[in-house]
């Protein structure tokens, strides 16, 4: 419809040719992810029967029986040589956030029109994420408008994928796929904050330590413990390994010297 459907423009000249130009962007778009589109367009001709080291003459003329005008020529000159494949684009070092993977690379190194983005688990078997020619839309609102993003969701943090991506040029040719970049997602959410610390001091003048944690997470691996000589001091670590042990339940226990303290969790 965007190519052949009814005219939406108004009865100007220059309404008549920004519909034509938007027809025609709307038609090279089609032509660049799809050979037929390109072939049915008059914009692309197979040729199949060629040989290794020779050329071949063409003439182009633009058919158009009705105007009355005499058609345009232009001629081409090609020379056969061994099939070649575009390189892919170069990746840069993805991005990895809580359950999202960042894939990112400059559209202008290579350019293409558009792109595959496939994934794997290894870095040998892959199969494509995306069902249409992933686009990148260039805007002005965002400083480097010609680095493109590709963000992929993760059920799970902490599973390593390989990603790697095929260029799409003109009329549907694939570049060589891009070397693979390994990423996973990361937990990116600090622990909650312990609450309800008291602190006993016992007969020798050491300190005890209780208090609670809420909302506890499986990947929580213990507490640090800061101390300082006064409350605006340097704070110093004064956690032990055997602090960092695993817990039945949401209460803590420690002991340690007489100091102003300061907990955290891991």
């Amino acid at each position: 419809m965007a190519i052949y459907g009814e005219r939406n423009a108004g009865g100007g000249f220059v309404d008549i040719a920004r519909d034509e130009e938007n027809r025609l962007g709307y038609n090279l778009l089609a032509a660049d992810f799809d050979r037929k589109a390109a072939e049915a367009s008059g914009l692309l001709f197979l040729e199949k029967d060629t040989s290794a080291n020779t050329y071949g003459l063409y003439r182009i003329f633009i058919y158009d029986a009705s105007s009355g005008y005499a058609s345009d020529t232009t001629y081409q000159v090609l020379g056969f040589e061994k099939p070649s494949t575009s390189p892919g684009p170069v990746l840069l070092d993805p991005v990895e956030e809580e359950y999202t993977i960042q894939v990112r690379w400059y559209g202008s190194r290579p350019g293409f029109s558009g792109y595959w983005i496939r994934q794997g688990r290894d870095s040998i078997h892959f199969e494509r994420l995306n069902d249409q020619p992933f686009i990148n839309a260039v805007t002005n609102l965002r400083p480097d408008n010609d680095l493109i993003i590709y963000t992929d969701t993760v059920a799970e943090n902490g599973i390593s994928y390989y990603y790697r991506v095929i260029g799409i040029d003109a009329f549907a040719e694939e570049s060589n796929p891009s070397r693979f970049v390994r990423a996973a997602g990361v937990d990116r959410t600090p622990p909650s904050a312990p609450a309800e610390l008291e602190i006993r001091e016992m007969q020798d003048h050491a300190l005890v330590l209780d208090w609670q944690i809420e909302d506890q997470t499986p990947d929580l691996a213990g507490f640090n413990v800061y101390a300082a000589t006064d409350a605006d001091g340097i704070l110093s670590d004064r956690t032990k390994p055997s602090y960092l042990s695993t817990y039945e339940n949401s209460s803590m226990s420690i002991r340690i010297s007489k100091d102003q303290l300061l907990l955290r969790s891991l």
